[in-house]
């Protein structure tokens, strides 16, 4: 009975391989990237959220961007 050889075994696992080192590599940072974005969105959707109601202005919140009141000298 013969062995299977060890490449044939990774092609099986990863048909990509065939394709060079070049997609492989692209693919790769597609999906770091894409996995940064989700993270960005998890960190960034909340605080959206707490700036548009306005609300929740207390702690750490009072001294950041978003209550310097920059627009009150247009408002008033």
């Amino acid at each position: 009975m013969l062995k299977v050889p060890k490449n044939d075994l990774r092609i099986e696992e990863d048909p990509f391989i065939l394709l060079g080192y070049g997609m492989n590599s692209y693919f790769k940072i597609m999906l770091q990237m894409m996995y940064m974005c989700i993270l960005i969105s998890l960190v960034a959707v909340p605080l959206m959220w707490t700036y548009s109601t306005g609300a929740g202005l207390t702690g750490y919140a009072l001294y950041s961007l978003g209550s310097l009141q920059g627009a009150t000298n247009y408002c008033t």
